[in-house]
């Protein structure tokens, strides 16, 4: 029988590891440069023959991730997670256009490399990342800054319980009776919601970006929840204060279904970062 030869699919060649834990590189930088080069060479470069990556994108990456790594001692170097560091690098492909994007993943790469925190990444991160917008991106960023909770608040009105007591009887109904029991004495309806309060200012057209987090459980919104802290309260006083809040007034009272909307109202809640979170940002914004 003819002997079968095993074939060496390992895309990383053993002289490239060798690089990465001798201690005689010449630098850290220079030793994880070897590595990165070699996943670029195998992931990126196709891409960028065919246009895919603009040139000044890729080398900007390769740049700070160049500059991340010669900030690692030469005794922290490891290699045991390559796999992950090879996974990263096929993530990154289609989010080279904003500058958050590649901060992070630089930071999620040499994170991979890294013995004192690569226990830390998990697989997912690189998909996380690879299937978020820059606003998201740059919402966990404000997020982190803020100490990982910001208030959350949002815009109802309620209905007045005389139109519905107008409506109910000119239909021959007890109106006392079946508002009792179809709960209509405190109809509310939301008129914009999601908004999220930072400090002097706030932004009400990100809604998507908090439900896009929450629905990969990066943040968890606890809509009913007020913040307690003084500078919280401030920013919640600052918005029902605020010409965009009062001017809802303006557009009251609403009629819906012959049913009168004429009390504003304002919820307050807040949304926070999730555990998932935490140890994400923990590593992809250090």
């Amino acid at each position: 029988m003819t002997d079968k030869k095993l074939i060496d699919i390992n895309p990383i060649p053993e002289s490239t590891r060798e690089n990465l834990l001798n201690p005689a590189s010449k630098s850290v930088g220079n030793a994880l440069g070897t590595v990165c080069d070699s996943l670029f060479n195998l992931i990126l470069m196709p891409l960028r023959k065919y246009n895919v990556i603009k040139e000044n994108d890729l080398n900007d990456f390769k740049l700070k991730v160049e500059s991340k790594s010669n900030e690692i001692p030469i005794e922290n170097r490891d290699d045991s997670k390559i796999g992950l560091a090879l996974k990263t690098i096929e993530d990154v492909r289609y989010q080279f256009d904003e500058e958050i994007m590649r901060e992070m993943f630089a930071n999620l790469l040499t994170a991979t490399l890294d013995n004192r925190v690569n226990n830390d990444v998990i697989p997912i991160f690189s998909h996380l990342l690879a299937n978020m917008s820059p606003g998201e991106a740059k919402l966990l960023k404000t997020l982190k800054e803020n100490d990982a909770v910001l208030p959350l608040v949002e815009v109802t009105v309620n209905n007045s319980k005389s139109s519905i007591e107008n409506k109910l009887s000119k239909n021959r109904f007890n109106p006392n009776e079946l508002m009792d029991m179809l709960g209509l004495d405190n109809l509310e309806i939301s008129i914009d919601s999601n908004i999220i309060l930072m400090k002097d200012k706030f932004s009400s057209n990100e809604g998507h970006l908090i439900e896009s987090l929450e629905a990969n459980g990066l943040i968890v919104a606890d809509r009913n929840v007020e913040l307690e802290a003084d500078k919280h309260q401030k920013m919640y006083n600052l918005f029902e204060n605020s010409d965009y809040y009062t001017g809802f007034n303006k557009e009251l009272p609403m009629i819906i279904d012959d049913i009168e909307f004429s009390n504003l109202s304002l919820k307050k809640g807040r949304f926070r970062l999730s555990l998932l979170g935490f140890k994400l940002v923990k590593i992809i914004l250090p």
